[in-house]
């Protein structure tokens, strides 16, 4: 019920960005000119994932990451970034 309620009034806000992520991890959405930039982080010792939008590349390793289900681990913190000229979803 708690979930249907935020998603609910998130839309009434007009809130454009949703992440979905297991319990226990996190996503904060950093935004500069040049790039959109999601920090997360697993918080519960437990590990979990997030789904990504679309393509971006690790900041921490350079790597490339791919949309979809990505992996986090116990305590793991990423940083994935979007060029700015994406396509939001």
């Amino acid at each position: 019920m708690l979930e249907r309620m935020l998603i609910h009034y998130g839309k009434e806000a007009i809130v454009t960005r949703m992440a979905e992520v297991t319990i226990g991890t996190i996503v904060a959405p950093r935004e500069t000119e040049t790039e959109e930039l999601s920090v997360i982080v697993n918080m519960n010792g437990e590990g979990g994932s997030v789904t990504l939008p679309r393509e971006g590349f690790d900041k921490l390793s350079g790597e490339r990451v791919t949309a979809g289900q990505m992996e986090v681990g116990r305590y793991e913190y990423r940083m994935i970034a979007f060029p700015s000229g994406s396509p939001k979803k």
